[in-house]
């Protein structure tokens, strides 16, 4: 189970960053947005949690690899991804206004399917109850 859900935290990182990559490099989307200084602050804040979260998925490799319990990150890792992913579709989609929105275009989907990673392989409740059992603060 918790390598199911470092694989997908692994996932969701690497799609987070491709997208965020994708914005940042697609001058026809953002035309006349690209040279706002708000765009790049909030692009820059992003990726700084994107790459956040790719540490966190290295520092659970790691624990992987040397064969120790990795139950609470796994679950830290899953969490934040599927909270990152929906910030990261949300923002997209204010930058990208109404078309954003369009059904035909791919931010739609990324936005509806962004939802659905809080919920697959775990909700966040779930990923919560785990990590507060794990820190003791949970009554069972």
């Amino acid at each position: 189970m918790s390598f199911e859900r470092a694989a997908h935290a692994v996932l969701i990182v690497c799609g987070l960053a491709m997208f965020a990559y994708h914005m940042v490099s697609s001058q026809v989307v953002l035309a006349g947005y690209i040279d706002n200084q708000v765009i790049h602050f909030r692009l820059a804040e992003l990726l700084t949690e994107i790459e956040a979260l790719r540490q966190l998925n290295y520092h659970c490799v790691r624990l992987l690899v040397a064969g120790e319990d990795l139950t609470k990150e796994v679950s830290m890792a899953k969490l934040k991804a599927g909270r990152l992913a929906r910030e990261v579709a949300d923002t997209c989609l204010q930058f990208h206004g109404g078309m954003g929105y369009v059904e035909e275009y791919p931010m739609a989907r990324y936005f509806r399917d962004a939802r659905l990673l809080s919920i697959g392989g775990g909700a966040d409740e779930i990923m919560l109850g785990i990590i507060a059992k794990y820190e003791k603060m949970s009554p069972k």
